[in-house]
C-alpha cells in the first residue's frame, strides 16, 4: 500500500516489542521482501502513547458533553482526532500542527451541540 500510494519502498520497520508482530508469517514476510525489522523498548513511543491517550479523552468528552450513546465512537475518535491535530504544539512553538486531514463530511457538529458556540468554534479549529 505505501509502494503503491507514495512511490516508494519500505526499507526499515521500527517497531515496539509487541507480540503482533512476532509471529512468523511477519517474519517470513519481511525476510521475503528483504525489510530491516528494528525493535525498540515500549518506553521509547512515549510520544504517540500520550497521543492517543488525548485522542481518546478528547472523543469521551465529546461524547459526553453530546449526550449521544457510545455507539458512534469511531466518528467521535475521528473527531478527536481532527481537534487534537488543531492544537499548538509545545515543541513547535505553538504552531498548529495538522498530521492528518479529515474529509469535509466529518460529523463534528454531532459533537458541537451548542448551537451559539458552534461556528465559532469550528472556525477556531480550522485557523
Amino acid at each position: 500500500m505505501i509502494e503503491k500510494q507514495f512511490g516508494v519502498s519500505v526499507r526499515i520497520v521500527n517497531k515496539d516489542g509487541e507480540a503482533v508482530f512476532n509471529n512468523k508469517e511477519w517474519v517470513k514476510f519481511v525476510a521475503e521482501k528483504g525489510i530491516v525489522r528494528q525493535v525498540s523498548a515500549p518506553e521509547q513511543n512515549g510520544k504517540s502513547e500520550a497521543a492517543g491517550k488525548w485522542i481518546v479523552v478528547i472523543s469521551r468528552a465529546l461524547i459526553l458533553s453530546s449526550g449521544l450513546p457510545n455507539t458512534p465512537f469511531s466518528e467521535a475518535l475521528k473527531c478527536g482526532t481532527y481537534i487534537y491535530n488543531r492544537l499548538p504544539r509545545k515543541f513547535l512553538n505553538d504552531f498548529i500542527e495538522e498530521m492528518m486531514e479529515l474529509d469535509n463530511e466529518s460529523n463534528i457538529d454531532v459533537y458541537l451541540n451548542d448551537a451559539d458556540n458552534q461556528q465559532s468554534l469550528k472556525n477556531s479549529l480550522d485557523k
